[in-house]
């Protein structure tokens, strides 16, 4: 069988620490047909160089330098650049095991899916970054199989496994991203993306099988500091994202998916932003009082109802 280009798409940022040991686990792939895109996002430690190293010594590696703009454009210009027939993303502090895309695209060609995945993440610890892990901490999930896009959400809702809820680790048909983007206009650009890229699949596979994939959890990383940088703003980008979210689902006839995470998560979030508007000084709170009131208008003009434990949409109110 003639294999098919993977482009790989890896934003890096300050990670040089990290970096060698990334790019070589996806260099030194058992599957070869790879293209490594590195997009140095203004990185100011030895990022720059090593990523014009690489392009240097192998051809497969292509490098973009731009001004530090942050993740969601790094991968779109990704995006913007790859010529493979499939696309992955991977992290600049992250590492593979030598099997992943070769087991992905088996996976994938031979039973026809748009896109795959393997059920197991498993998070690295900051300090084990010279060698491949032997007791890092798997993360075992139960979500495995063949789906159909609307059935594989609901099994995603039911379980929320690390595989589905970060863009890192897949393999793609390059036909299901080539007119969708990162939102650069968030502080969260994955929770749309990904919910919007699951649902432009016709079929989702997710592989069982050994850890394949290496996420490493840092202090300074890009996620950890995301979630340290709570404002007033960032709160209310983030219900609306949720939002969003559930406008997707109902849009696409999954009003049952839209149950009570979402629910929870936005009557939550609301309550903290109402929490969050009362050590505002008296501008801020003027500002932000009918941007927190039209939020929650919104949430108590949905319809759910309850059924087996859990909360279901069943009437959407489009007021945002």
């Amino acid at each position: 069988m003639t294999s098919q280009k993977i482009s790989i798409i890896v934003p890096v940022y300050n990670t040089a620490k990290y970096l060698e040991q990334c790019v070589d686990s996806i260099l030194q792939q058992r599957y070869t047909d790879v293209e490594v895109i590195l997009i140095d996002d203004g990185s100011t430690d030895g990022c720059p160089a090593i990523c014009d190293r690489y392009a240097q010594q192998d051809k497969r590696v292509k490098v973009i330098h731009q001004p530090n703009a942050g993740v969601a454009v790094a991968r779109n210009q990704g995006l913007d650049n790859v010529t493979g027939e499939y696309v992955s993303f991977v992290d600049s502090d992250d590492y593979l095991h030598p099997d992943m895309y070769a087991e992905l695209y088996e996976a994938i060609t031979r039973n026809n899916a748009d896109l795959a995945m393997f059920h197991n993440i498993v998070f690295a610890p900051e300090s084990d970054y010279n060698v491949l892990p032997i007791d890092l901490l798997p993360i075992p999930l139960q979500l495995t199989g063949f789906y159909p896009a609307k059935d594989f959400w609901q099994e995603y809702l039911d379980t929320e496994p690390p595989c589905t809820s970060l863009v890192i680790g897949k393999l793609c048909q390059r036909k299901q991203l080539e007119n969708r983007r990162f939102d650069i206009n968030t502080s969260y650009p994955e929770t749309l993306f990904l919910a919007q890229w699951y649902l432009a699949c016709n079929t989702v596979l997710v592989c069982s099988g050994e850890d394949r994939y290496y996420h490493r959890q840092r202090p300074d990383g890009e996620h950890t500091k995301r979630f340290m940088q709570i404002s007033t703003q960032t709160i209310c980008n983030f219900i609306d994202l949720q939002i969003n979210k559930v406008n997707l689902f109902y849009d696409h006839g999954l009003t049952d998916v839209a149950y009570s995470s979402d629910r929870f998560t936005i009557q939550k979030i609301l309550r903290y932003f109402e929490s969050l508007l009362v050590w505002e000084d008296s501008s801020e709170r003027l500002k932000w009082m009918p941007e927190l009131e039209k939020r929650w208008n919104w949430f108590n003009a949905q319809e759910w109802k309850i059924h087996n434990g859990k909360t279901y949409l069943t009437r959407n109110v489009r007021d945002l």
